[in-house]
């Protein structure tokens, strides 16, 4: 029998013991709650560790965006070491940041022009991906969502232009891929990869903008999920913490916080004071700081999801790390939670003089 599987037989016979025998409604609520958060990550955890089995690779594709830095471009190389095709999908295609990926790269790996919201890119990727598929006899793998972007300032400061930029990316433009490549995935029975963030399960002050797009990935991919089942697809949502990738380049991060700051009126400014935005700045980039700095732990998790035979639904980065943490999290009343996660704010209270 598969190990988890034995585990997880033993786990559902603690909670059915403690269902039967508890003599105590708090005692008994309190240890199930801890026996399914460990059962949860115990499984997970042990799911990702085991020897990979990996997919035939011969005949398959894979499609990435935001592939010019980061987890995409690390990803592409990944993918194309091992011997697939890949479709790496860049915003500035004749820039540095894709030039360096296709020297880097096999033959078999393809740079893609495709912003991701901009209509004409995703129906020329799909023109291009089709008419490469047709000629070397290959199949359409796996999509995977990277693309994205982030702002981090208090809701309010947010502009409606930066709100939407961010649904743009973040949502309507993995909405539109996903939706315009399902076609060749279904033919396939192959994946989509999405990738998420930590900020689309758990949200914190100052990420309010960002975390709203990463909770509807969460549910995007979800549901999605359990739609596609139907027709053979898994779908997987990528949930890493923060890392040092070119969405908190600093420089980049403190522009768009002045940005943001600058268009606000000024009586919005006034109830802030400058006292608070130097204090929100500092904070930030204090947070970005403390971004991990492999972010391999991520594009690994990516890597399984693509390649394994028996892929997961959602992937953290760090793994274990990240499972513990969020099996603790989840466990605090939501008026601990609402403290702790007050952390992230400024320490200098709005309209400090």
């Amino acid at each position: 029998m598969d190990a988890r599987k034995t585990g997880l037989g033993i786990v559902t016979g603690v909670l059915v013991y403690m269902l039967v025998m508890h003599t105590s409604t708090l005692l008994y609520t309190l240890g199930l709650a801890v026996v399914a958060c460990i059962a949860v990550v115990l499984y997970n955890i042990w799911g990702f560790m085991q020897p990979l089995q990996s997919v035939t690779v011969a005949n398959k594709a894979v499609l990435i965006t935001g592939c010019d830095t980061g987890f995409g471009n690390t990803l592409a190389r990944q993918l194309d070491s091992l011997g697939y095709t890949v479709f790496a999908g860049c915003l500035f295609s004749t820039k540095d940041g894709a030039q360096e990926l296709k020297i880097a790269s096999s033959p078999k790996l393809h740079i893609v022009q495709l912003d991701v919201t901009n209509d004409d890119d995703i129906t020329n990727a799909l023109g291009y991906v089709k008419d490469v598929l047709d000629r070397t006899k290959l199949e359409l793998w796996a999509l995977v969502n990277n693309a994205g972007i982030g702002v981090f300032v208090p809701y309010e400061w947010c502009s409606a232009a930066t709100l939407r930029k961010l649904f743009d990316v973040n949502i309507f433009g993995m909405a539109n891929m996903t939706t315009t490549f399902l076609p060749l995935l279904k033919q396939s029975k192959g994946r989509v990869v999405n990738v998420a963030s930590r900020a689309g399960r758990f949200v914190a002050p100052n990420f309010v903008p960002y975390a709203m797009t990463k909770f509807g990935v969460v549910a995007f991919s979800e549901g999605l999920g359990q739609e596609m089942a139907d027709f053979g697809i898994h779908v997987a949502s990528i949930e890493p913490i923060l890392y040092k990738t070119q969405i908190i380049n600093w420089e980049n991060m403190k522009q768009n916080i002045m940005r943001e700051w600058d268009q606000l009126p000024g009586e919005t400014r006034a109830t802030y004071g400058e006292a608070f935005l130097q204090s929100h700045v500092n904070k930030v980039k204090e947070i970005i700081l403390e971004g991990r700095e492999n972010i391999q732990e991520v594009t690994d998790t990516m890597l399984h999801a693509v390649t394994s035979t028996n892929p997961q639904i959602k992937y953290s980065a760090p793994q274990v790390q990240s499972y513990f943490e969020e099996m603790l999290i989840r466990l605090l009343p939501s008026v601990i939670l609402h403290r702790l996660m007050c952390k992230y704010k400024a320490p200098v209270k709005p309209g400090t003089l």
